[in-house]
């Protein structure tokens, strides 16, 4: 019985038989509640006496009757020699062991040398893992993406942010807009920095990602594509963004590329909390990364320089990182793109959705006692943050409560 070369294309596999002439791919699979398993399953031959297609249709792998009518299609259209009863046969065992198998199981060993976590783009994007990166609409995010897409694609040591890239091929899979959108972004990017020609990898998506996932990660494989930015989860994901399992189905397609993952999105809405903003939609849009960047904009009527500041909020291997502020210049609405760094302090609009820290409450507590609701109405936070933190200090010996309810800073407490 001639036995079928196998190749792992990702979330699907392709069989060929060589003495055959016959190559069998199969993709899409889903198991369904009864245990049963579809999935696309194709044909092709090589034989020069036939059409190199022969056969696509959604198949049922685990079912007799099904593989009793497919053979029956296939002796009529492919009449070479072919044994199909073991072909299907071993179509469909292959395809559910492989399915049902997961991830290999490895010895993890203790090491002397601890190796910090590694990233493709310091500090915003972990190596091969998924980060969010979001804000309201019309906040810069994707001119954001695609300055990183450029700091990795040249790469841009250099760059007048400070990111640390390594470099790698950039694909990014837009729901957004078209390639041609994307090339004006780049363009004005690279005009405002005198940057050298480079290019990067776009695809304008209709589908969401768990339906065009098999295509995608073939083509990542193809252009050795090792950074793969998102825009927007709201386009690549099926269904209603507040359903766990609309998420899941997302994140699951996610875990199929084997690249860095930069996924844009947007705010959740109706938060009254300054420095409590999440993403919109389940909150398996903000637990199953790695890490979790918002955009908060500063922008007046009129003025061509966008003013935004990257708040770090979930960082799963390290500490959560400083507050970047990124002055990005628009003087010619069709001309030259600068970015810039900008500071943070002294920004209203920052600083108001800075996190409550103990050195912020420090800086007000030196002026001299005040209570709780004072430090939260200048700070403009809940009183909530703000009495969790002053407990901690309190703890730490480095405040303490006065008989009237207010707060003072201990000598030496700062």
């Amino acid at each position: 019985m001639p036995q079928p070369v196998l190749s792992d294309k990702g979330s699907n596999y392709e069989f060929t038989w060589t003495e055959y002439q016959l190559t069998a791919h199969v993709g899409k699979l889903s198991e369904g509640k009864d245990g049963t398993v579809k999935g696309e399953l194709r044909f092709t031959t090589s034989n020069p006496d036939y059409n190199s297609h022969l056969l696509q249709q959604i198949y049922n792998f685990s079912s007799p009757i099904a593989q009793s009518k497919l053979k029956a299609v296939m002796q009529l259209r492919y009449k070479c020699k072919v044994d199909w009863d073991s072909v299907l046969e071993q179509i469909s065992v292959i395809t559910l062991e492989r399915m049902r198998q997961g991830e290999p199981v490895n010895e993890i060993w203790t090491d002397d040398k601890i190796k910090p976590p590694e990233y493709k783009l310091y500090p915003i994007l972990p190596e091969g893992e998924p980060t969010l990166l979001y804000a309201d609409g019309g906040s810069g995010k994707s001119y954001v993406s695609l300055f990183i897409a450029t700091c990795i694609q040249l790469p841009w040591a250099n760059n007048p942010l400070s990111f640390k890239p390594r470099y790698g091929n950039v694909l990014v899979l837009d729901w957004e807009n078209g390639g041609e959108k994307a090339i004006f972004r780049l363009a004005r990017i690279k005009a405002g920095h005198n940057l050298p020609e480079f290019r990067i990898y776009h695809r304008k998506c209709r589908l969401p990602l768990d339906k065009e996932i098999d295509s995608i990660v073939s083509y990542v494989k193809e252009k050795e594509v090792d950074t793969v930015i998102i825009d927007s989860a709201f386009g690549a994901c099926n269904g209603d963004l507040n359903e766990n399992a609309t998420a899941k189905a997302f994140f699951q397609a996610v875990a199929y590329l084997p690249t860095t993952t930069l996924i844009l999105h947007h705010t959740a809405k109706g938060l009254k909390r300054t420095d409590d903003k999440t993403a919109y939609g389940s909150a398996y849009f903000n637990n199953a990364v790695r890490s979790r960047w918002e955009i908060v904009p500063d922008s007046e009527p009129d003025n061509p320089k966008l003013k935004l500041a990257l708040f770090n909020r979930k960082s799963n291997d390290s500490m959560l990182h400083k507050p970047i502020g990124i002055e990005i210049d628009f003087v010619d609405p069709y001309g030259p793109v600068t970015f810039r760094p900008t500071e943070i302090a002294g920004n209203s609009t920052f600083e108001d959705r800075m996190p409550v820290t103990k050195q912020r409450i420090a800086s007000i507590l030196k002026r001299g006692p005040i209570t709780t609701n004072d430090i939260a109405r200048e700070l403009n936070k809940s009183y909530h943050s703000v009495a969790t933190r002053l407990n901690e200090m309190r703890k730490e010996g480095k405040v303490l409560r006065m008989p009237d309810g207010s707060w003072g800073l201990i000598h030496g407490g700062n």
